[in-house]
Formats: C-alpha cells, structure tokens, sequence
C-alpha cells in the first residue's frame, strides 16, 4: 500500500504513532518556577503569570469578586477576600464604631428596667473564649456581618436549646454552609455544616447563632455589601492594579516589541532581556537597547487620557456610599473638617449606620439572654454607646 495511504488509514482508524509534546512537564525548582522541556531537549523554567490563566467567568483571577453568572449572589469565601482597599477602610470603620460600644443587661418587670452588672451573660460577651476578648469578638462579628451578610458564632458547650454556652467561637462564613430539610413546605432550618482542613463538621441549630443582614430573595442566609455591588468593588481593584503595573513598567502604558524572527527561543530571548534590563521601577528611564529586527511600539490608551483621578474617586464614593460610611468619617473629605461638621458626621453616622446595625444584632442576641437566663421574658441586652448612652 502506498505510503500516503497508510498514513491516511492510519489518521482515520486512531491508528497514529505517539509523538512527543511540544513541551514536557518536568517538575518544579525551589522558588515555585514550573520545568519544561521542548522537543529539542532544552530544559526552561517559568514562574506561570496569572494574567495568562483562562477568564471563564473570572474565577481564576484573583482581583475579581464579580462572576457574570446566574449565581444569586458572590460566593462568601470571595467577598471575605476582598476586605481591602475602600472595602477595608468602611468595613474597618463600622466594626471599629461597633467594638467601642458596651453591652448592657437589664432585668424587665413591668415598666420597671433594674440593670445587672454581674452576670454569666456578660462574662461570656467579654471573655468569649480562651483566644479572644469582647472588643475582637464584636469587631469579626461586625465585619463578617458587612462582608458577607452572615455571621455565625459556635456556642460552645450547649447540648440542647436551653444549654449554657461555655464559649463563643465565630466562624468563618465563608467555610458555612446553611442545610435546610426540604421534605415539606415550607422549608425549615436543618443543620449547619462548617468545612476546614478538608474536614466536615455538622452543627444543630441550636449550636449556632446564626447572625444575618437580611437578603430578600432569601430567609436563611443573609447578603452583604460586597456582594451587591460586585462591579464597584472590581473597578476600584482594577484601577489601582493598573497604575500599580504602570509603575512597576518604569511608567510606561502600552509597550511592546515587534520583530522580524518567528523562532520561540529567539522570542523568549528578547522577551527576558527586556524584562530583566527594562522592567521595575529600578529600571525606568534606562535607555533599552533591542537587538537586529526588533524595534519598540506603542499602543494603548495613554494615562493622562484615562482619567484616574475621576474615576478612582467615583469607584470610591459608591462603594462608601453602599456601606453608609461617609468621607469625614474616614478622614478623607476633600475640604477641611471643622468641628460642626465632625460632630454631624458623627451623629449621622451612629444614627443611619451603626444604630440600625446593632438593633439587629441585639436582637439575635436575646437568644443568648434568654437561654443563659432561663427566663424569656424578664431579661434584655441593650446596646449603649462607649459614652455609656443608649443608642
């Protein structure tokens, strides 16, 4: 049979004989770089950039929080990850407000209000576990609270829906998975499952005190900021990588090199050279020197033409607009602050965003009170503010 014959039988049966990979896998060195060998047995070592990973819906990409999907809404572990930026400095400035603020118990008979200042209840908010005190327990609290709408506290040591918790320990929310039984309608609360170190732990809902910021769509796991306003969140994280990379580019937007060969060995040459020679702000303004047939272009959108100072500071004011928090607040208002100013800052900001908040929480908080009291209707937590005055 002739030869192109046989090649063909050969391609249409599956029948083809094993070739070599353009690059083989031969494992990895010391700082993480990955080893590949080509076909003509020239061994090469890279550390993979995270730009070249693939964009299907952004879950490789580690700046994003936004998913394009029919998800509902950003997955929990996602949103805790991006406690940065101005995320970070509201989420920090609620939690911080809040941290300051003392519990209070009161026993009710009647119109009659007798506050307790020794009790079991409050030794267990202040001392909470072996690990943490009050003040971090009501800063996590906050903070899982504004992150991902859900904040769950392990009650430690109660065995029934009238236990005593001998310690709290709140749980990342992003490991939580809310277990509902489905047999009838409507649906109840079933179990919790926490997950960590490969390991899954199940809970009864009298074990948790399950913390929400309501979610409309959903009665039984709340939603955060974050998690809402994913698009804000990834503009704001987009622009400052991007002047981030400008300068670590030595301040330059758009390069690249064009040249004459086609061979991948030359390529990745020049490629290296430029980055060890050109690259980093230690190397901005030097002279580059590229060899025959290449030469330097330009491309892009210069920076002047973006625009970043807009667009940094609408990215900004949404997002703190999301969290209620305002720019004096943080200290970062354009025009000087004065104390008239600085007073109603503060007092909107206790008002419209700290006081909604701990009703809420003081409210899920009665639980405690009542199980550690035993007796649900002569007992209330109330929250007042560090000057000792309710809020």
């Amino acid at each position: 049979m002739p030869d192109f014959f046989t090649r063909a039988r050969d391609f249409l049966t599956g029948n083809q004989k094993d070739t070599a990979p353009v690059n083989r896998y031969e494992g990895f060195t010391a700082n993480g770089a990955v080893v590949l060998r080509d076909r003509r047995g020239t061994s090469k070592a890279e550390i993979p950039d995270v730009s070249e990973k693939g964009m299907h819906g952004m879950g490789d990409d580690p700046m994003a929080i936004y998913r394009p999907s029919g998800a509902k809404s950003i997955d929990a572990s996602k949103a805790m990850g991006n406690f940065t930026g101005w995320t970070f400095a509201a989420v920090n400035a609620i939690a911080s407000e809040v941290s300051n603020i003392d519990f209070r118990l009161y026993q009710i008979a009647g119109e009659d209000h007798d506050e307790k200042d020794d009790h079991p209840l409050l030794d267990l908010l202040e001392g909470v576990n072996e690990d943490m005190t009050g003040i971090e327990l009501k800063y996590v609290t906050m903070a899982h609270l504004e992150l991902t709408g859900n904040s769950y506290w392990l009650l430690d040591g109660v065995t029934d829906a009238m236990g005593q918790p001998r310690a709290i320990y709140p749980l990342h929310p992003g490991r939580v998975r809310v277990k509902l039984d489905k047999t009838t309608f409507p649906y109840k609360l079933s179990h919790y499952e926490f997950t960590i170190d490969g390991k899954v732990y199940k809970f009864e809902p009298y074990q948790i005190l399950h913390m929400k910021w309501p979610d409309p769509s959903d009665p039984f796991v709340g939603i955060g900021v974050p998690q809402t306003i994913p698009s804000w969140i990834d503009s704001d994280n987009y622009a400052m990588e991007y002047n981030r990379k400008f300068f670590i580019n030595g301040a330059s937007v758009g390069l690249y090199i064009q040249t004459d060969t086609n061979v991948e060995a030359n390529i990745d040459r020049i490629r290296k050279g430029w980055n060890n020679r050109q690259e980093g702000v230690e190397n901005a303004h030097k002279t580059p020197v590229l060899p025959k047939g290449a030469k330097l272009e330009h491309t892009g959108i210069p920076q002047r033409d973006m625009d970043f100072a807009k667009l940094t500071d609408a990215t900004r004011d949404r997002i703190l607009a999301a969290f209620r928090v305002s720019k004096t607040i943080l200290g970062a208002a354009e025009s000087d602050t004065n104390r008239a100013t600085a007073e109603t800052a503060d007092y909107v900001f206790s008002k419209r965003t700290v006081k909604p908040k701990m009703m809420l929480v003081v409210s899920y908080s009665q639980r405690i009170s009542r199980t550690a009291l035993r007796r649900r209707s002569l007992h209330h937590l109330h929250r007042h503010d560090a000057r000792g005055q309710g809020i």
